[in-house]
């Protein structure tokens, strides 16, 4: 009986492992460059969802990789007049599963109703550092599933911030490995600037740890000696001390003990696309795994694939 109790829970367990892993090999793309947050659709010409065959998607392209979590700035984004994004909470992370969070349509007349309509779908994190998404077709027209890009390419380094619950700096740099990343190092005022003024930040505007770690901390005594002896501390003291980059103070950096939480933004260096998605002998490159690409354009050519 007990060796029978082993095998079923080793089967029940493969089953559900299996169930997870599924939406993240099997999925079926939506690379549309009109589901882009950024893109207003031109009158007469509104994008519609209602013909969407239910079942797993990614969303890659141009447009972006992943739902927007807050709502868009009015409507009439989106290639739509109704666009529709993800409320209910942050994005997963890998160990969190399948989740499922709300979508919801903006108000096609009034941008402040932001979920006018709203029903259930799915999303699991995968461990190639993108999003799937179990959606279902929209239930009217003129509503389409809205994208945002996660990712800005600044001086040949791709930068993301997740859409994820705040953690601690030590977690941080594991959620970017993750991703096939690493926690960004800010070395200089541009790449600061250029993060503080992307679209990364949206209007969330989340601190973000950064890949800065003060030494250890020398304590002095009144007379200038240093303090020695670890037991002569509390458990858990000294505190250690990361730098994370400030919303409050336009991103500059700020120290904090490295156990606070806060968001924070991951890099990712570029190197030659396994599967070239630009047009026009536009230089393709890929980053955190292959999960953004970015095309150099040659003259005369323009567009986020060079078309």
């Amino acid at each position: 009986m007990a060796y029978f109790w082993k095998v079923t829970s080793c089967i029940l367990l493969l089953s559900l492992v299996g169930s997870y892993a599924a939406p993240c090999d099997e999925y079926s793309e939506l690379d549309d460059a009109w589901r882009s947050v950024n893109v207003r659709p031109t009158s007469g010409n509104y994008h519609c969802d209602r013909g969407l065959t239910a079942g797993w998607y990614r969303f890659t392209g141009p447009a972006g990789d992943r739902m927007p979590s807050t709502a868009p700035e009015s409507n009439s984004r989106c290639g739509t007049h109704s666009p529709v994004w993800l409320n209910g909470g942050e994005h997963p992370s890998i160990a969190d599963g399948v989740v499922t969070r709300v979508a919801c349509a903006v108000n096609s007349l009034i941008s402040a109703i932001t979920c006018s309509q709203s029903w259930q779908i799915q999303v699991a994190a995968c461990s190639g550092g993108f999003y799937v998404y179990n959606l279902t077709q929209t239930p009217a027209c003129n509503l389409a599933y809205c994208v945002e890009n996660s990712v800005a390419v600044h001086n040949s380094i791709c930068y993301k911030v997740p859409d994820r619950p705040a953690v601690d700096q030590q977690s941080s740099v594991q959620e970017c490995s993750d991703m096939a990343g690493s926690l960004a190092i800010i070395k200089d005022t541009a790449t600061q600037s250029f993060v503080a003024n992307s679209d990364l930040v949206g209007q969330r505007g989340p601190n973000l740890w950064v890949d800065i770690k003060s030494p250890v901390n020398i304590y002095l005594y009144g007379d200038n000696s240093p303090l020695q002896g670890q037991q002569l501390w509390a458990a858990n003291q000294p505190p250690e001390f990361c730098v994370y980059m400030d919303s409050g103070a336009d991103y500059k950096f700020t120290v904090a003990t490295c156990s606070e939480e806060h968001g924070f933004i991951c890099q990712s260096g570029t190197v030659a696309c396994q599967q070239d998605v630009c047009q026009n002998g536009g230089i393709c490159g890929s980053c955190f795994a292959e999960t953004h690409k970015v095309c150099g354009c040659q003259p005369g050519f323009t567009g986020d694939r060079c078309e």
